[in-house]
């Protein structure tokens, strides 16, 4: 008989406490959701390229334009021949074509002509040019993620 009675409190010892959890875990879940209901807020906006450029300042429009004000840090003059911008699996190029000296700031955009439906944007940047002096064609990558702004 006394192992029985034991064995019912540790079971309503546990049916309680387990109850009492599950209330916890809702009211939170409930909390969460009411002061957090975008977690995208938590997202930092940033603009940074692996090698040869800064980013100095940039702009992402809700109707799909992105400005960039770039600085050169190749450590000479370049042509700067392209500037694609992919979102997703869609590219968008727009041909330069603009000697930029070295240590210049330069400006480019991308124009991907429909609207950003979300409220953050990652975007890839590739910049295409040729260091003064040679022939061949180098490519710095970047990325970009930011709120697109009205």
């Amino acid at each position: 008989m006394v192992s029985s009675r034991k064995g019912q409190s540790a079971l309503e010892y546990m049916t309680t406490y387990g109850w009492a959890m599950t209330v916890v875990l809702v009211v939170i879940g409930a909390l969460y959701i009411g002061f957090f209901p975008n977690p995208d807020i938590f997202v930092s906006e940033q603009c940074s390229f692996v090698q040869d450029f800064s980013c100095e300042n940039y702009i992402v429009r809700r109707d799909g334009v992105l400005n960039m004000s770039l600085r050169n840090l190749v450590g000479m003059s370049v042509n700067i021949t392209s500037v694609t911008c992919i979102y997703g699996e869609e590219s968008y190029s727009n041909t330069i074509n603009r000697i930029v000296g070295s240590g210049e700031q330069f400006y480019a955009h991308c124009d991907k002509e429909e609207v950003f439906a979300r409220d953050i944007v990652n975007l890839r940047v590739h910049i295409d040019y040729i260091r003064e002096g040679y022939s061949f064609e180098r490519r710095a990558t970047g990325s970009i993620t930011a709120r697109p702004v009205d």
